[in-house]
């Protein structure tokens, strides 16, 4: 049995972001209110201890994993760089504005879920990548933790991108029954950037994990100029 409080942080604004491009895998850096933000982030979170990070290998969400790891005063046991918390793929859709594939998939009758585009990823490739990911890692601390008798409370960062978060909390709602306040609808909103979802998750091998929700979409560490999230149509 395994007991681990696991945060998810969105990436800062990327340079994609900022210019309203499909982005998906494309390996955009941080903008300059992106590293802003991240630096916010990491600000807040210079007080936290966490035992493990892992984060997706995309520079956007390593350049917000750097300043996070500087700000903490205890450094992790482990580093993970993992290609499943990669955003998905959007293909030969990567690089046009937001609007412009929007307007294209209108024209065409389709929906921004229903789309696979030609070299990329359909939702349900990539809903399972990332659910993947995190039954890894409830198997990792399992096997690393499970056994260590009166251990404290595992303290877990993953830092990477909005998509994939929702495909996980609507996974979390489905299939494991987890309670988030305002439901599949309040997930489906778009997050803001480098904002934080806190989980406590309990894994025992033996059944699936007992996930509850502590939070959802914070971004208070941002000052009030910067508290701004993306148009709500990601669905």
């Amino acid at each position: 049995m395994v007991q681990f409080e696991i945060t998810f942080a969105r990436h800062g604004e990327s340079v994609f972001n900022k210019g309203k491009l499909v982005q998906g895998q494309t390996d955009s850096p941080l903008s300059e209110e992106g590293e802003l933000q991240a630096q916010y982030l990491a600000k807040r979170m210079s007080n936290e201890v966490f035992d493990y990070v892992f984060v997706s290998d995309l520079t956007r969400a390593q350049q917000t994993a750097e300043a996070i790891l500087k700000s903490l005063t205890t450094p992790p046991r482990e580093i993970i760089k993992e290609v499943k918390l990669r955003e998905r793929h959007f293909g030969d859709r990567e690089g046009m504005h937001i609007s412009d594939y929007r307007a294209w998939l209108k024209e065409r009758g389709l929906s921004f879920r229903s789309h696979e585009p030609e070299g990329g990823e359909s939702f349900p490739a990539a809903k399972e990548r990332i659910v993947n990911a995190f039954n890894d890692i409830c198997e990792k601390l399992l096997v690393e933790e499970g056994a260590v008798e009166n251990s404290s409370l595992l303290r877990v960062l993953v830092v990477g991108h909005g998509l994939l978060y929702k495909e996980l909390y609507c996974h979390f709602i489905d299939t494991l029954c987890t309670d988030i306040p305002g439901g599949k609808e309040r997930v489906k909103q778009d997050s803001a950037n480098t904002s934080l979802s806190r989980f406590l998750v309990d894994y025992s091998g033996k059944a699936p994990p007992l996930v509850k929700c502590q939070f959802l979409y914070d971004y208070s560490h941002l000052p009030e100029e910067m508290q701004k999230a993306l148009p709500s149509k990601a669905y």
